[in-house]
């Protein structure tokens, strides 16, 4: 699955989650990580694209792309 910026956002909001709170459960310290990827200025790297694609197959996450 790609994660676009659409998709990511879509996820944290599927989960009920704030930026701070989303970036925690990736493993980041900053919420402005979440931010660069919401906003496309920066790519989820591969450790966070698979923790990204467990969240989704855990929570029945269903994007409209």
């Amino acid at each position: 699955m790609e994660w676009t910026p659409d998709r990511v956002k879509g996820l944290r909001k599927h989960l009920g989650l704030t930026q701070e709170q989303f970036a925690e459960k990736l493993g980041y310290q900053r919420r402005g990580t979440i931010s660069d990827f919401e906003g496309g200025r920066h790519e989820p790297n591969p450790q966070a694209q698979i923790i990204l694609t467990m969240l989704a197959d855990q929570s029945d996450f269903q994007d409209e792309q």
